[in-house]
């Protein structure tokens, strides 16, 4: 009872769990209804003074923002520096700042010293939430909240009258000392607060069986200045000394100290101490006989889990005055007269406590029996699994939950094969999809109707292929189409890139067209994200043709009556990307006729010419038909690797001189 001192901040962490549990859960559940599982951002906090006193109000701003369905919820408390009181103060928004807002006022007697952020605690409209505790040395960061030096925010209260004192007990009066059932028992206490005032005080007389007690609340009389309180002795209360169980007080300020009744002990702590209370207790007279006797039965084994209502059944005996009547409840409920057997309902362990009064007032110590009934299946549930297709080794857990008998067994089965009792973490799972089925059964024998996940997993990676590509030069835009497979999760997408470029989706074909050597690479990933090996291909193109120069040796020839000249051609091929495949003699011809008139009658004019050839040595005769210049024209054709060419002419001229013809 001595830890009620600390109510205020219980009330306020217990608040704080349950919406961490609502968080959680709220989170889980509404993650599949709108996709929203991500908590508020605390994006900046402002304390408005670090220095206060008696009066002075302490102003908060916060800008807490959420992604999407809104912030809902946001509060902070700060902790007294003696531990005894804190400041709980909720931040609504202000449409006007775009912040959070909220405030609190330093009281008369709110201890001086540095208050530090107990948390700033904030959830959305699908409750996710995150918190922030002040820890000086923690930095420990778990999923919804997360422990961090906020000392930055903290105030300074002085100027004030501390106020870390519990209130005095100075005297204490019982009175009746020997009472009697129906008797009033009247309690009152002198109890002194030094500040802040007495806010509560409470004592409790505990029966001397070591079944029952009797609490009273003491309230202030202002005519009387003492703080005062009765309970009447009941019909049934047991006979004998009642012992005060203890006496609790604390002030405005919840500074609190409490009295323990101990005849053994005089242990003194920081806000309780044990004392031999005996000068404050009363004695019930005895004036009765022997108690009845009760005996319970049911229509099961009470002491084993039972998966249906169990029925209950009282026999009182007393052997002189008689049973007056029989009592009972359930769970510490209301106190009910038997008159005929009885069902216990309730699932859980339930309490049926029971006792008989004879008609000379003896009351029956009460007897107990626990009923345990469990009409309820257990719950399972697996780990997180992943929802689509993986490439890795999966590791699946279960966990069971039964609220009343417990588990005794779970088990689960892989694509329709044997039940497997389970007993940790189970991996068998085959490269496909696999089809867990999973339940309980608890020690009741309730057993769950069985679940289902999948588990489908893909270790493989896809294969492309490329259409035909021949290994040679082409001499013009080139077309390539890929084609991919996967057995199991499918082609998430085959993409390409060129000449080490940027990846691209491909998306039918890949058009090749720069000159050059192209290198092509090209892959495919698959739906569990299995990355196929980079395949690659050279696509060499070539659309220039080459460049060709031709000369001579002898390009002008003067009349020499007639005589065949040897011409040596220099050809210059070259090509720049696929290379010069050959060059050709294409044809040499003659202006003039090969025997025409005032050519000295010869013929075969061009001789040692093999057309179609590499040749480049062959003769022309050096004459000329009436009085122009003969011309020989050369022409020569050079093809590249890619089948591009280009045909070059060049002339030889024979001019006319003083000779005979």
């Amino acid at each position: 009872m001595h830890s009620m001192q600390k109510k205020n901040k219980y009330v306020l962490h217990l608040f704080l769990a349950f919406f961490l549990v609502i968080s959680f859960f709220g989170t889980s559940i509404s993650t599949k209804a709108a996709n929203d599982v991500t908590p508020p951002t605390l994006e900046s906090l402002k304390v408005s003074h670090s220095n206060v006193t008696s009066g002075n109000q302490v102003q908060i701003q916060a800008k807490v923002t959420d992604d999407l369905s809104g912030v809902d919820y946001v509060a902070i408390t700060y902790n007294a520096p003696t531990g005894n009181g804190s400041k709980y103060t909720r931040l609504y928004y202000n449409e006007s700042t775009g912040l959070y807002e909220g405030s609190f006022t330093i009281g008369e007697y709110d201890a001086m010293g540095i208050w530090n952020i107990g948390y700033i605690y904030f959830y959305d409209k699908l409750q996710n939430s995150y918190a922030y505790y002040h820890n000086l040395n923690s930095q420990q960061k778990y999923d919804s909240y997360e422990y961090k030096d906020l000392s930055e925010y903290a105030i300074t209260v002085s100027g004030n009258v501390s106020d870390d004192q519990a209130p005095k007990l100075n005297s204490l009066t019982v009175t009746p000392k020997e009472v009697s059932k129906g008797d009033t028992v009247l309690i009152s206490a002198n109890i002194t607060d030094n500040l802040s005032g007495v806010d509560y005080v409470a004592i409790t007389y505990n029966a001397p069986t070591g079944n029952g007690s009797k609490y009273t609340r003491l309230y202030y009389n202002e005519s009387t200045g003492l703080y005062e309180g009765s309970f009447t002795i009941g019909e049934y209360d047991a006979m004998g000394i009642w012992n005060i169980g203890y006496i609790y007080f604390y002030d405005k300020l919840q500074n609190s100290y409490a009295y323990y009744h101990n005849s053994n002990s005089q242990q003194k702590y920081d806000n309780y101490e044990y004392k031999n209370l005996s000068d404050f207790s009363f004695n019930v007279k005895e004036s009765d006989s022997e108690p009845p006797v009760t005996k319970m039965t049911t229509n099961s084994n009470s002491r084993e889990w039972n998966l249906s209502d169990v029925q209950v059944e009282l026999n009182a005996v007393d052997n002189s005055t008689g049973v007056a009547k029989t009592e009972y409840r359930i769970n510490y409920g209301d106190w009910q007269e038997y008159t005929a057997p009885f069902k216990v309902t309730l699932e859980g362990q339930n309490k049926v406590e029971f006792r008989s009064i004879d008609t000379a007032g003896n009351k029956e110590t009460i007897k107990s029996e626990i009923v345990k009934i469990d009409k309820t299946s257990p719950v399972t549930t697996h780990s997180d699994i992943p929802t689509n297709w993986t490439k890795k080794d999966v590791s699946a857990t279960l966990s069971t939950t039964d609220e009343n008998s417990g588990v005794a067994k779970t088990e689960y089965r892989i694509n329709n094969g044997e039940w497997t009792e389970y007993n940790g973490s189970f991996n068998s799972f085959i490269e496909g999809m696999n089809t867990v089925d999973y339940r309980s059964v608890d020690n009741a024998g309730n057993v769950e109707a069985y679940k289902s996940f999948e588990v489908d997993i893909d270790k493989t990676v896809p294969q492309t292929t490329l259409s035909p590509v021949k290994d040679e030069w082409y001499n013009s835009d080139v077309t390539l189409t890929l084609e991919s497979s996967d057995n199991l999760s499918g082609v998430a997408r085959t993409e390409y890139r060129v000449n080490n470029g940027d990846w691209q989706a491909y998306n039918g074909t890949i058009s090749i067209s720069d000159e050059g050597i192209n290198k092509v690479e090209f892959r495919s990933i698959d739906n569990a994200g299995n990355v196929e090996k980079t395949k690659s291909v050279e696509i060499k193109i070539d659309k220039t043709a080459p460049t060709l120069n031709v000369s001579f040796d002898q390009s002008v020839l003067t009349d020499r009556n007639h005589q065949l000249v040897p011409i040596k051609v220099l050809v210059d091929a070259k090509d720049t990307l696929s290379g010069v495949a050959l060059f050709e003699l294409v044809s040499v011809v003659s202006n003039q006729m090969d025997n025409g008139k005032g050519d000295g009658n010869t013929s075969q004019d061009i001789q040692g010419a093999e057309i179609g050839t590499s040749d480049t040595n062959f003769s022309v005769r050096v004459e000329r038909s009436g009085s122009g210049d003969r011309v020989y024209t050369v022409t020569y054709k050079a093809t590249d690797n890619a089948g591009n060419t280009v045909t070059t002419s060049q002339d030889i001229v024979v001019k006319q001189n003083n000779s005979n013809n």
